[in-house]
């Protein structure tokens, strides 16, 4: 990955844009934009927009990326617009401190001519751009699982005009591919290995450096899209981590595992505990607990149980992500257990998971169960060498 330094910290200009009124409205899209930058586009034409505070210099700047400034970058009112507009992509900056709402009216009647969009550049060098190609675009909520290799496919009006491709929000497509959040990590391709980016999605915006007098075009249709799945949590026994054998005093020991499906935003918990029921009859409670993911990566961890050894605590913020994760939870057996305890992991995450973003699933589940195997040592008498007499 590369990351461009396109200059954030712009002079503090701002754009108030009236959050105009009509009856004419077909639809509304909502989109959540988290402290700091964020890089959105609209799909459709506007009636109106709103943001979930007052739009205000004090909360938000609005920019967009463009060459043809002497800065790189202009207002909404250096580029003509009064309305956010299909095919621009805009650098929104959060300032409160907390997650915002923007939410998109869509204008309900439109010709067959305003359907069709196009936007010059007459200008080389870098501009931020949005997406606007139902065919093509993959829709909010879409799983972070499809690939369509769509980018080149959406730029296809560049091709030859364009030598560079930035997606500003692909570090925190793992944690929500819906996410227009300006990432910490950028991803910038050639137009030739544009198919290594993550899939474009409308409501987010890239950007593509231009070395020659293009135009890029893009269209909206006159349907209502189907309404992206509510959000959800479901949270169960993972039965890919069986019923095996562990040993003692060996660190990563499987314990347990489940697994979390998320649908719409990623689902944080502050803590989450698990409960312990064990025969070993020892006092010794687990030591070096993690929760795992299906990569191998650690997400909490590593902790002790409770001195009484019921229940192991992994405290501190554990994101879910959307989409599907399995979980696996390792520990050390202590070396006292005797051979052939069993321990069994349970959790109930709607009194055992704390501080969560939404409301959790109510009641128990149990994870597989797990045998203890101490090691053993033999000792006997080898009938080789055999007895004999040394002088």
């Amino acid at each position: 990955m590369k990351k461009y330094a396109f200059g954030l910290a712009v002079s503090a200009l701002f754009l108030v844009l009236p959050a105009l009124t009509s009856a004419a409205t077909l639809y509304s899209q909502s989109i959540s934009l988290t402290p700091g930058w964020n890089v959105v586009s609209t799909p459709r034409l506007l009636d109106s927009h709103s943001f979930s505070v007052a739009e205000t210099s004090d909360n938000f700047d609005i920019y967009v990326l463009d060459a043809s400034q002497s800065s790189g970058w202009a207002t909404m009112a250096a580029e003509g617009q009064s309305e956010f507009t299909p095919l621009s992509g805009y650098f929104i900056n959060n300032k409160t401190g907390a997650n915002q709402t923007l939410t998109f009216n869509y204008t309900a009647s439109t010709t067959p001519n305003q359907q069709l969009f196009s936007r010059t550049f007459s200008t080389p060098g870098w501009y931020s751009v949005g997406v606007a190609n139902p065919t093509y675009a993959l829709p909010v909520g879409s799983a972070s699982s499809v690939d369509t290799d769509n980018p080149s496919k959406i730029l296809n009006s560049l091709s030859g005009f364009v030598d560079n491709v930035v997606d500003f929000t692909a570090s925190l497509f793992s944690l929500n591919p819906d996410s227009v959040g300006v990432g910490n990590q950028w991803q910038a391709v050639v137009p030739a290995d544009a198919g290594l980016l993550n899939d474009f999605r409308e409501m987010k915006a890239y950007a593509v450096h231009v070395v020659a007098t293009s135009t890029y075009i893009g269209f909206q249709n006159s349907n209502v899209p189907a309404a992206p799945a509510s959000p959800s949590i479901s949270i169960q026994n993972n039965p890919s981590v069986a019923p095996q054998n562990i040993g003692v005093n060996v660190s990563n020991q499987p314990l347990g595992g489940f697994t979390v499906g998320v649908v719409g935003n990623p689902v944080t918990v502050t803590s989450l505990a698990l409960r312990v029921a064990t025969t070993s009859g020892a006092a010794t409670p687990l030591s070096s607990v993690l929760l795992v993911n299906q990569n191998g990566s650690t997400v909490a961890g590593p902790f002790d149980a409770s001195a009484s050894g019921s229940t192991i605590t992994f405290s501190g913020s554990i994101t879910f992500p959307v989409g599907t994760t399995t979980y696996i939870v390792e520990g050390k057996i202590p070396a006292n257990w005797a051979n052939n305890s069993m321990v069994t992991l349970s959790t109930n995450p709607a009194s055992d998971w704390a501080g969560a973003s939404m409301t959790l699933p109510s009641g128990a589940f149990t994870m597989s169960t797990m045998t203890v195997k101490a090691g053993t040592l033999a000792v006997a008498n080898s009938s080789n060498p055999a007895s004999q007499t040394v002088v």
